[in-house]
């Protein structure tokens, strides 16, 4: 595993004298090259210097979805030696106002985020992608606290999919993620330059590796998604609008989210032709990772001929820990770990060590992870390596849930086995101390097909023991909305309030 900052590889990058395309919109004929990028972002730092604003000694946010403007912004905030704060624009504004904390600037490139940064804390500073100033801020970054930071390597502050209201801030270290990138870059040397396609939110770490560093640096593009297309975000029922759009970005690999691929298996189901005109031929590489995914659905993929490399990662080590890829795929696994990363199992959890690990958190939730005395992280997840050194992932163990008989039952393989039924979106159990599995099974079926489901949901259920069968489900169905509510980007379950929401009276 090479030793080298993100930050020294993005200067090398910017200071290089080659040219070519970097920046695509599918569906148009836009095409912005690198030295576009380059003229871009030395206008704006010049502008910023202008009005006295020096980024290399500010805490920045960047509040803008998928763009050129996005990467504009990162790539300032990283040749400036800034430390930046990405924000998911899905998140609501108490959850932004929390992120925003430590910033003294945030970047907008519309009127409607400013006015919701405004909102969320009125005391920050706004700037565009350009330099231009919107508001100057009130607040300043504390010196004591950035120097700390800087100390410690740290360049990004990188938030989670929104599981609480306050959700936790890993700090990312520059040597982290250099180093990261630079071995994927060695992984996927085959594809001789990433041409990717980005098709969910740049404020997601992972996305940032994919979709900007690793096509800029291996000599490929990043291509987004036509105009009035919004990143996908778990919605349900509309996987081909999506889907039918990547033959038309001129790339060779892009990340669908474990949603996306199930609804893709849904679709080839009805014409295994579909294949083709979705992925062409030679296919796409297809990635993906952040929630599980059933062992069940790649390999009836993989029956259509539709082959996934299926990544294991956490943001506290700078994303990737393992990945399933090539001619080693070896389904029902993650997959080996990457180089350089060593793992090992206590009592049934995965701990890593790993150069590529965070610098601590800027605040903590219940997800985040504790370090040994040692050096190894506590990952949180159960886990175990077969006879081959693959990783095997069955669980959370926070989630693991332990019956009033003393039972231990982890509800992802629960989740998994009912998510196999038609017509089931997502299911989510729970049972902590009680005599029997409960819980929540999302559908996408109508109400005159309940019975039929509800049918299927038993019939199941034989396939698990009688401690872990669910007893009277509670069925909801999963519109947009309710997935927006109750599901992070990635497609994690947010428990805890689905619990109140649609349990709690149950229980009581």
């Amino acid at each position: 595993m090479k030793n080298i900052t993100l930050s020294a590889q993005i200067k090398e990058f910017i200071n290089s004298a080659e040219n070519r395309p970097i920046f695509k919109r599918c569906g148009t004929s836009l095409s912005i090259d690198k030295q576009t990028l380059v003229d871009s972002i030395n206008k704006s730092a010049q502008r910023l210097e202008q009005e006295d604003i020096h980024l290399g000694q500010i805490v920045v946010a960047i509040a803008i979805d998928p763009s050129f403007d996005w990467i504009v912004c990162d790539l300032l905030c990283i040749s400036s030696d800034s430390i930046s704060i990405p924000i998911p624009t899905e998140f609501t504004n108490s959850q932004i106002e929390h992120l925003l904390q430590p910033a003294e600037y945030c970047f907008v490139n519309s009127m409607d985020m400013a006015e919701r940064i405004n909102q969320a804390l009125p005391e920050i500073g706004i700037l565009f992608p350009d330099g231009q100033v919107f508001k100057r801020a009130v607040k300043k970054t504390n010196v004591d606290d950035f120097r700390s930071l800087k100390a410690d390597d740290v360049f990004k502050i990188i938030h989670t999919s929104g599981t609480t209201s306050s959700p936790k801030g890993v700090l990312i270290r520059d040597l982290g993620l250099g180093t990261l990138v630079a071995t994927l870059r060695e992984v996927y040397q085959p594809l001789n330059g990433m041409h990717y396609y980005s098709m969910v939110p740049f404020s997601l770490l992972i996305e940032q590796v994919l979709a900007v560093y690793l096509p800029l640096l291996s000599g490929g593009s990043t291509s987004l998604l036509p105009m009035g297309l919004p990143p996908f975000s778990t919605q349900s029922g509309i996987a081909e609008r999506y889907l039918a759009t990547i033959p038309f970005a001129d790339i060779n690999c892009v990340y669908l989210p474990p949603k996306l691929l199930e609804e893709t298996l849904e679709h080839l189901r009805k014409d295994s032709s579909l294949k083709r005109r979705f992925f062409g031929e030679p296919q796409a590489t297809i990635m993906t990772g952040g929630a599980k995914v059933s062992v069940n659905i790649l390999e009836e993929l993989a029956s259509y001929g539709v082959t996934v490399d299926e990544g294991y990662g956490l943001s506290e080590n700078s994303s990737v820990v393992a990945l399933n890829r090539g001619v080693e795929r070896k389904l029902g696994t993650v997959g080996r770990l990457l180089p350089g990363v060593e793992g090992k199992i206590v009592d049934g959890e995965l701990l890593i060590k790993s150069k590529t690990l965070c610098a601590g958190y800027s605040s903590r939730d219940v997800s985040s992870c504790d370090l040994t005395d040692d050096g190894f992280l506590h990952t949180g997840d159960i886990a175990h390596f077969d006879d081959e050194n693959y990783l095997v992932i069955t669980g959370r163990k926070k989630n693991v849930i332990i019956l009033s008989n003393g039972r231990n039952v982890s509800p992802e393989w629960v989740e998994a086995t009912y998510k196999e039924v038609d017509g089931v979106a997502d299911v989510v159990v729970f049972g902590e101390a009680q005599e029997a599995i409960s819980g929540v099974i999302f559908t996408d079926v109508n109400s005159a097909q309940q019975p039929q489901l509800l049918q299927q949901i038993q019939d199941i259920a034989t396939q698990l023991p009688g401690y872990s069968q669910l007893t009277n489900p509670v069925l909801v169905n999963l519109d947009s909305e309710t997935r927006k509510n109750y599901f992070t980007v990635t497609g994690r379950p947010k428990r805890n309030a689905i619990y109140d929401q649609f349990m709690l009276a149950q229980a009581s």
